[in-house]
């Protein structure tokens, strides 16, 4: 059976609850970086940031600013930040402990606030982009 195309519309989480979880599962949370096309989600997932540790984001950031559907390092400041850390030969982007825990109130060791808002950012701008041309019902 085919899969149904619905077009992708303003959604009351933007890339994903706001809210995270109060306390983090045995396993997880697991790097990813959600990142919303003008007719798909784009989701780059990584493995347990506590077993793996939060480098990965370099990886998931460098696929996510080479594939296709990304609009720019211009676009809005989520995508400023994936194009940063995405540049391997950006020298400034560095994974330290310190950065990650200034970035991250609920989950010291991931940074995970910090990848929700990136994602947010961009989500916002294309939500913005999509009521302005009048493509969102």
């Amino acid at each position: 059976m085919a899969a149904a195309s619905i077009p992708l519309a303003y959604g009351d989480y933007a890339v994903q609850n706001p809210v995270p979880p109060e306390k983090p599962p045995p396993i997880g949370p697991w790097a990813t970086i959600r990142y919303t096309l003008a007719d798909n989600l784009l989701v780059a997932r990584g493995r347990d940031t506590r077993r793996y540790g939060p480098e990965q984001y370099k990886e998931l950031s460098s696929w996510i600013s080479s594939h296709h559907g990304f609009r720019g390092a211009a676009f809005s400041y989520g995508d400023a930040e994936i194009a940063r850390w995405g540049s391997s030969d950006n020298p400034d982007v560095v994974m330290v402990e310190g950065e990650i825990d200034e970035l991250d109130e609920t989950d010291e060791s991931t940074g995970n606030s910090y990848w929700r808002g990136v994602g947010t950012s961009h989500h916002m701008e294309a939500v913005t982009e999509q009521l302005m041309q009048g493509s969102v019902a």
